[in-house]
Formats: structure tokens, sequence, C-alpha cells
């Protein structure tokens, strides 16, 4: 089974931790992101993955190396420029076989085998994991009609939304929608797609998912994982991770 995860972006928002090293390498309570990572498709059946990598590559090839120590084969791509998310596709050589494609700095209890296996069955050419996220509005909401009267006062209403959450399953052949060294990201492509008629699909997870992009998300996936440490890097149905699920 053979996963990409797209490790090059520059981290800004997560300044001034990312001036000094890469973001998925930064540490949830000692362990980085994407080792966690790494070791859960491991866990689930993964026996190659490559790395797209762009900023401070050095330090992330020095870290992982083979990955023989994790019991996986990894290998490496180095964009000399910026590409998108989707972009580095092009630069991989031997794509030919459905693959997991996803972001380094998610923290997630997503089963990936189950993943990998819905989207084999299925006759589409890409799958989407969503996730149920809810926008909380932060003030009071007014509806009114069309001569201006108020018809309704919502007080800092929720509303839930189902996101793209970074993660996805694509056949070989979607590379060939790209362009060499296209700098691309996920929405321009997948919007490719679906104008030329392929069919892509959607997996809802209902479990754990947590974006580390900004500090407040790195605080709460750093505070989530000490606590469910155990149960997140073997993902076993007798430790099942209890569902105080935060975004």
């Amino acid at each position: 089974m053979r996963a990409v995860i797209m490790a090059g972006g520059k981290g800004i928002r997560l300044h001034p931790y990312t001036k000094i090293i890469p973001k998925p390498l930064i540490p949830l309570n000692e362990i980085p992101i994407l080792e966690v990572i790494l070791r859960q498709l491991q866990y689930h059946g993964f026996t190659h993955v490559t790395l797209t990598l762009n900023y401070k590559a050095r330090l992330i090839q020095t870290y992982f190396g083979d990955g023989k120590e994790l019991g996986l084969n990894i290998d490496y791509t180095v964009e000399d420029k910026e590409m998108g998310t989707i972009g580095p596709l092009t630069l991989i050589e031997n794509l030919n076989e459905p693959f997991l494609l996803m972001n380094a700095d998610i923290l997630t209890d997503l089963d990936f085998r189950k993943f990998y296996k819905e989207h084999i069955d299925s006759n589409a050419i890409g799958t989407v994991m969503l996730y149920n996220h809810s926008l909380n509005v932060d003030f009071g909401v007014v509806e009114r009609n069309s001569i201006g009267e108020i018809t309704d006062y919502l007080e800092k209403p929720s509303h839930d939304l189902l996101i793209s959450s970074g993660i996805y399953m694509l056949n070989p052949e979607s590379i060939f929608y790209l362009n060499k060294d296209e700098e691309i990201g996920a929405p321009e492509f997948l919007k490719k797609l679906i104008k030329s008629q392929k069919i892509v699909k959607s997996y809802t997870h209902e479990g754990v998912w947590m974006d580390i992009g900004t500090k407040r998300g790195l605080d709460l996936a750093t505070d989530f994982f000490q606590k469910n440490k155990n149960q997140l890097l073997n993902l076993s149905k007798e430790n099942l991770i209890e569902k105080d699920r935060v975004v």
C-alpha cells in the first residue's frame, strides 16, 4: 500500500516555531506529528511512503532517513519552487497504484486501511475524507424580511459544515490531469477532475481530526495526544479513543 504525504509547507502560521524546524517535525509530546502519521500508516499496512518536501527539506530527510526504523520504505521529492499541495505529484516516479494523499499536519484516529479499501471498492478516481466541523459565530445573528422587519434573532449560533480534511485517496490516472511542474492546490485539482466528468466520492470520518497548522490547533492537539498517545499510535479496537473531539 502506497502513501504520499505533503510535507513541504513553510508553516507561516506557526512562527516563530517553524523558523527553526519545519512544521512536520514539530513535536506532540516529544514525537513529531509526521512521525505519528507514519507510525499510524505502518500499523494500517502501508509499506511505501513518499514525502514531498520543500522548506527545510534536509532536516526532514535526515530525521526519517529511508524509513527502516519505522518499518517503512520512505523516499522523497524536493521541489525547487512552490508547487502547491497537488503539484508535487508530477515529480514522483512510478506512482502506478492507488495511493493515499494527505497533509503532514493532521492528528486523526482515522482507520486508514478501511478508508483505502472503501476507495478501492468504489468506481471513483478519487475519494475525499470529510469531517463535520462546527463553526461558531461569536455574535448575535439577525434575520429579516424584504422590508427590513426583524423576524428572528439567534444568539451566537453554531453551523455544522462538512469540510475537506486534507486526506484523500487517488487513482494513478488522476495525475494525467496535472501539467508537469504545475502549481496547483487540492480544490483546483478536484474541480478539474469533476469538470472532466470523473467520479470523486466522499468518506465521512466521525472520529478525531485535528489540524495543527495554527498555534491554537497545536496546543489542542498536543494536549489531546498526551492524553491519548497509546490509542493514537496503535488504534486497536480494544483502545477506542474517547469521543471528546476538539477541533
